[in-house]
């Protein structure tokens, strides 16, 4: 990858900074790697997306990951113009994508100045489209003692589902209900609950 990224980095584009193909006949490719990423679950997408600009009509210019570029487009001219281009599978494998190919996803721009005198690129960014899978929860008949009216419940969550959960606990009613599914058991509607 290129040391070029400080110039194309803006959260929102300043268009102070970018990098160039100057003059007629110019054309380069930057590359660009990816910040580790935090993130848990299925990876559905990858998305790149630039802001770019031309001198003038017949500048071009495209982006990529692993090695497979978009389309050829011709750049807006005498303004800026934003562009992007999704790879639902890894180019490079034809697979689904995963959070390694993500860690070592590089990142192409493509610039060619054509007879014009500048193509520039102000901004570069991915964007990971993923689903959190849901955890994984058992639940074990519970142990009654009617004489001291107790009963002890007992669940585990066997798989996180690549994201811990922050509310666990169990809920309870004199009448049937629906499951409560992804909600805290305080929200949940039921008669009683207990939290974790």
């Amino acid at each position: 990858p290129t040391t070029h990224y400080d110039k194309v980095d803006d959260a929102t584009p300043d268009e102070t900074t970018y990098v160039e193909a100057r003059n007629p006949g110019a054309a380069g490719t930057d590359q660009y790697s990816v910040t580790n990423p935090t993130a848990a679950g299925s990876v559905n997408s990858v998305t790149v997306y630039t802001r770019w600009y031309a001198a003038d009509y017949g500048a071009t210019g495209k982006i990529g990951v692993n090695g497979s570029y978009s389309p050829s487009q011709y750049l807006p001219y005498y303004g800026y113009g934003n562009y992007n281009y999704t790879w639902n599978t890894n180019p490079a494998t034809g697979n689904n994508w995963t959070w390694s190919d993500v860690t070592n996803l590089v990142v192409y721009l493509y610039l060619n100045a054509g007879s014009t005198y500048g193509a520039r690129a102000t901004q570069v960014y991915v964007v990971v489209n993923y689903s959190v899978n849901p955890p994984t929860v058992t639940s074990e008949a519970p142990t009654v003692d009617l004489e001291n009216e107790t009963a002890t419940l007992k669940g585990s969550i066997n798989n996180t589902g690549g994201e811990n959960c922050d509310k666990r606990g169990f809920v309870y009613g004199a009448t049937s209900q629906s499951n409560p599914g992804n909600t805290a058991p305080a929200n949940s509607g039921y008669d009683g609950y207990l939290e974790d």
